[in-house]
This record gives structure tokens, C-alpha cells and sequence, in this order.
């Protein structure tokens, strides 16, 4: 009898150590985490959905084989490391999560997409080498992204156009997303971290909503296939940091910025660099700037100004911005006489034909 008994109390020990679902109701917390996941060592879906608890804890199903979780309706936080290095293939967030905690999600490879939540907070390598992660939902509430928080993942698009509250981007937050293609910044940014797209090689377009204070060093160095910002939301020129557009060709990516601002795009190092345009919002030729083969060459104390689309007017500034001579309904060629010049850098702009403003710097020699 008594032999039956253990082999029947074994029998159910295996079958428990077997289990790969496991539902959790009432009170749970680390050490109840811990225990379910050290009993259960093939464990694939957890399900906490009747679980009475408010944050994930830290480190609590950390490198277990986890592939599938029902998270509670009230939880609010995913703590440090809570679900690193797990088999997740996507995980579903309760509207009532506000936090992903510093590494909660690092290093699962299998993990393709997070919905959902409220999210305010996406902490320091929060989502660090997840190769497979494509899809992140970035939702209003969100006013901080962490260092290296996305780093390595699969993401095509970060529109984080719609995050009001975001003010900064943290250092190499999203470097090395090499499927990254576009890039929406909101109007409220005021910093974007040292390294923060770092290496994103197949971003084409980034539209700037607002005007950061400063763009750190390397930030978008090597993002090599950029070729249109739309940067017609900023009404100041940001600082640069060191190195920001290394490894671009920047004479041929188009900044599109205000005709008000475009002297002062043009007169500032980091930035003059781009074909700079101000589009007029005519849509007759939508085109006609990006098409324009326009130069502008100095040749002794003449200007020649030659443009592939019919100019409208040509107005030359200094490196301060001020405007130094104008012609309207200038000649094609246009050649203008200027030996009150100096020498030095001047920034040419030009109004074509469709209202389109674009601009180029002309260097006079002597």
C-alpha cells in the first residue's frame, strides 16, 4: 500500500513538473512566481489574467521558457528584467501599465510585437536585443524612452508623432534598428541622446514635428539611406553634437523647413550641408524643388545662379542671415554682377516657378 501511495504521489510530482500551462488566481508575487516556474520547467503560457497583483516583479520569470502571458486587468508596471531572456513571441500590455522597468524584456529572441498599455515610461534596455521585435505601440502618454531601450530590434517605423508628452530620446535608444525606414518626432521634443540612431542604415524619411534644444553626437550617424527630412515644424535651428549626420550624403538628402527659417538653416554648419528647401504648399509641381538642378557660383565678383525650373526671384544672405542682394525675375541664365561682396560664404535662395524656395552656398574666393 504504502509503495502504491508513493508511486501515485510521483506520478503526480512528474505530472505537475510537466505542466506546460499553469493558470494563477489570488495573491502572487515573486516567490510564488518563482516557485510555479523552478516546478514547472517546461512551462510555455502562464496565465495571470485572475491574478491580484499590480506590477510584474523584478526578475520573477526571468530565462524561463515562457512563451505566451495573460497579464491582469489593474497591473501597472513591468519590473527590472521581470520577462528578460524569455521565449515570448508577442505580449498583449493591460491598459493600466504605465511602466516597463529597466531591461524587462531584453534578449527575447522570439518576441515580435508589444500592444497596448499606457505607457509613460520605457526604461533603460527595456527591449534590448529583441532581433524579431517589429512592433511597438508608442502612445500619448509616453514622455520617456531609456538608453538603449529598443536598441537592436526589428522595428520598421518609430512614429512617435502622437507622444505629447515626450521631451527625450535617451542615448543609443533605438541605434542599430537596421529594418528602421521612417522616423516621426514629436512636437515637444527636446532632446535626442548621444548615439540615439546610431547605424539605422534603410531610414529614408524623418519628419520633425518640433525643434529639439540639441541633437547629441552620432545621433543619426551612418543612417546612410536618409534622404528627406521634413523639418517644416521647426521654428528654431537645433545644436549639433559631434558627428550627428556622419556617413551621409547630406548634399543629397532635402531638409524641408519655413521660408523663415531657411536663411538660418543655410547659414548653420551641421545643417547648410543638406539640399535645403522651403516648399511653397502650392501643389501644381509637388516636385519641381527636388527635381530643380539649381547652382549657384561665384566667378569673380559675378554670381551665377542656373536653375532646370523657371526662377521666380534670387536673394543672397550672408552667414548671419542678412540679406545682401535680391533679384526679381532674374534672367536664365542669371548672372549677377555683386563686387560690393566680399569674400567669403554666402547662402544663395531661390524661388522657382511653383512658390518652391530652395537654397545653395556659394563660396567667393577673392
Amino acid at each position: 500500500m504504502r509503495n502504491t501511495l508513493a508511486a501515485i504521489l510521483l506520478t503526480v510530482a512528474m505530472a505537475v513538473s510537466a505542466a506546460d500551462e499553469v493558470v494563477l488566481t489570488g495573491t502572487v508575487d515573486a516567490a510564488r512566481l518563482r516557485a510555479v516556474t523552478e516546478s514547472n520547467p517546461t512551462l510555455r503560457k502562464l496565465d495571470l489574467s485572475g491574478a491580484d497583483m499590480t506590477g510584474l516583479p523584478p526578475y520573477s520569470l526571468a530565462a524561463t521558457g515562457i512563451e505566451e502571458i495573460i497579464l491582469p486587468d489593474g497591473l501597472t508596471t513591468i519590473g527590472e528584467c521581470a520577462l528578460a531572456g524569455t521565449g515570448l513571441r508577442s505580449l498583449t500590455l493591460p491598459a493600466s501599465v504605465v511602466w516597463i522597468g529597466a531591461f524587462a524584456l531584453s534578449g527575447c529572441p522570439e518576441l515580435t510585437e508589444v500592444t497596448g498599455g499606457s505607457l509613460r515610461v520605457i526604461g533603460e534596455g527595456a527591449m534590448r536585443r529583441c532581433p524579431k521585435l517589429a512592433s511597438v505601440e508608442f502612445g500619448a502618454d509616453l514622455d520617456s524612452i531609456g538608453t538603449s531601450a529598443l536598441r537592436g530590434t526589428a522595428l520598421r517605423e518609430a512614429d512617435l508623432g502622437g507622444c505629447s508628452a515626450l521631451r527625450a530620446i535617451g542615448a543609443w535608444a533605438l541605434a542599430g534598428c537596421t529594418d528602421l525606414e521612417s522616423v516621426v518626432l514629436p512636437a515637444g521634443i527636446r532632446y535626442i541622446g548621444q548615439g540615439a540612431f546610431f547605424g539605422d542604415s534603410a531610414i529614408t524619411t524623418m519628419t520633425m514635428a518640433g525643434a529639439p534644444a540639441l541633437i547629441d553626437d552620432f545621433a543619426f550617424a551612418h543612417a546612410r539611406s536618409l534622404t528627406e527630412i521634413d523639418g517644416e515644424g521647426m521654428d528654431a535651428v537645433p545644436d549639433l553634437g559631434t558627428g550627428v549626420w556622419h556617413g551621409m550624403d547630406q548634399p543629397e538628402a532635402t531638409l524641408s523647413v519655413v521660408a523663415s527659417m531657411l536663411a538660418d538653416f543655410a547659414a548653420t554648419p551641421g545643417w547648410q550641408e543638406f539640399h535645403i528647401v522651403a516648399p511653397s504648399g502650392i501643389d501644381s509641381e509637388p516636385k519641381a524643388a527636388d527635381e530643380a538642378a539649381f547652382s549657384a557660383v561665384f566667378a569673380g565678383s559675378d554670381l551665377r545662379v542656373e536653375s532646370s525650373v523657371e526662377l521666380r526671384s534670387v536673394a543672397v544672405y550672408d552667414t548671419a542671415g542678412h540679406i545682401r542682394l535680391s533679384v526679381a525675375d532674374p534672367a536664365d541664365p542669371c548672372v549677377i554682377s555683386a563686387p560690393q561682396l566680399q569674400a567669403g560664404v554666402y547662402i544663395v535662395a531661390a524661388t522657382l516657378s511653383d512658390g518652391t524656395i530652395v537654397a545653395r552656398k556659394a563660396v567667393r574666393s577673392h
